[in-house]
């Protein structure tokens, strides 16, 4: 039996989430040990894109990848509004969703990101937020830049 609030095995957020990782220390543990695992991360992931790819119709995989390019748009700016806001929980809230979404859609330093974000708004921890916070816009761009590009999406 699944406890409501806890992540199973069988979540492929909290898979890929721990995969991009890397590492399962808590967090602000890879700042203390000098370790930058989601920067060591693709940016991409091309067995979960391929899976969806193998899920989907020809037809239908740009139209659900459009639909998360502007479902990551609108979470991101939603982020950046808490983030100036300071709402450290409601940070953690929305990057769990983000996490989810980018596990989702193969964007794997994304996730470990989010994951970081979510742990640290969870924690009430502005100083790791602080720190994760340019890394996790950057990384957004890059993957909004990237799913665009590569998927021929507007």
């Amino acid at each position: 039996m699944r406890v409501p609030g806890r992540r199973g095995r069988d979540d492929p957020a909290a898979a890929a989430a721990t995969r991009s990782r890397g590492s399962t220390l808590p967090v602000g543990s890879r700042q203390r040990f000098g370790m930058t695992s989601h920067a060591e991360t693709a940016l991409l992931d091309r067995d979960t894109l391929d899976q969806l790819a193998r899920n989907t119709s020809p037809g239908v995989l740009p139209v659900i990848l459009d639909s998360f390019v502007r479902e990551l748009e609108q979470r991101a700016r939603t982020l950046d509004r808490l983030l100036a806001d300071g709402d450290l929980r409601a940070i953690g809230e929305e990057a769990h969703t983000v996490k989810g979404l980018a596990g989702t859609f193969g964007a794997s330093r994304l996730c470990a990101l989010a994951f970081e974000l979510e742990q640290a708004g969870r924690a009430e921890r502005g100083d790791i937020i602080d720190d994760i916070a340019g890394d996790f816009r950057a990384c957004v761009e890059r993957t909004l830049r990237c799913y665009r590009d590569r998927l021929d999406l507007e």
